[in-house]
């Protein structure tokens, strides 16, 4: 069922590249896109899922690896683990060119609500020792790398294309939401200007619910907001129903990042 709707789904976009061609993927957010889920995925090494390295847990800063969970470190001294970027290359891959390959840039930070992915805003409520690989600026920073990316690729001598962001936040902003609309203006604004500073002002964004059981009536109310928030992009929201959380009651399993980074990828398929 799930191949027959991802080959409906292809009939509705064109070809996405030649061969040999890297497909950027940024992937912004807070915990939930950086993973906390340490059981591994099912997934073998692939050679065409990369990963641009975030300089953290002994990696390189900004380099071009094999994707290889956890590819996003945000914290000093947590468990990192999965999150829905290796699933969600894994389905879209048999869909590109054969020898093309996807990049991964997950530039996403724990505990980050909207105001900070502000553009020119900076970060609140972390001291300079809390441990968070946090930046004066998360959105100029995730900008920057993503564009450091694009020119790695360029200068390896393959052929790159910037086809995407991947969004999942809202659970910082539900323990103090004060105005649903707000947050919904405010989502669309960091999206919006996201596109522009990377120089694609339709560049195809596909928006992941969190646990939908998060946050009590207020999580419901942000929630509630999303589909608003996709139709006002022309973006994709790939639902997280049936989703399992850990013991913290925040943090998505593995398998729950599996089958949403599955659906992303589904809703991508269906983006013109």
């Amino acid at each position: 069922m799930k191949l027959r709707l991802l080959a409906c789904a292809l009939a509705l976009v064109s070809s996405l590249a030649s061969a040999q061609t890297v497909h950027v993927f940024v992937l912004a957010g807070q915990s939930n896109m950086v993973g906390r889920d340490a059981t591994p995925f099912g997934y073998d090494e692939n050679p065409n899922i990369l990963n641009f390295t975030d300089g953290r847990a002994g990696s390189a800063l900004n380099q071009i690896e094999v994707a290889v969970d956890p590819i996003r470190h945000d914290k000093d001294g947590v468990t990192y683990g999965t999150n829905a970027g290796r699933p969600f290359a894994e389905t879209l891959l048999p869909y590109l060119p054969e020898g093309d390959q996807i990049l991964l840039v997950n530039r996403a930070w724990g505990g980050t609500d909207i105001s900070e992915w502000r553009k020119g805003h900076g970060p609140k409520g972390y001291s300079p020792d809390s441990g968070y690989n946090l930046p004066v600026n998360p959105y100029q920073t995730t900008i920057n790398d993503t564009k450091a990316a694009l020119e790695a690729v360029t200068a390896s001598g393959k052929d790159v294309s910037l086809d995407g962001i991947l969004w999942l936040q809202g659970e910082s902003d539900v323990d103090h939401l004060t105005c649903p609309t707000m947050y919904a203006a405010a989502v669309v604004d960091v999206l919006t200007n996201m596109r522009q500073d990377l120089g694609d002002p339709e560049l195809k964004i596909v928006i992941g619910e969190f646990y939908q059981d998060y946050g009590g009536s207020a999580g419901q109310l942000i929630l509630a907001t999303l589909p608003k928030i996709a139709q006002k992009l022309g973006a994709g929201l790939a639902s997280s129903t049936g989703a399992q959380v850990l013991s913290d009651g925040v943090h998505l399993t593995t398998a729950s990042h599996q089958a949403l980074g599955e659906r992303m990828a589904q809703e991508y398929l269906k983006l013109k």
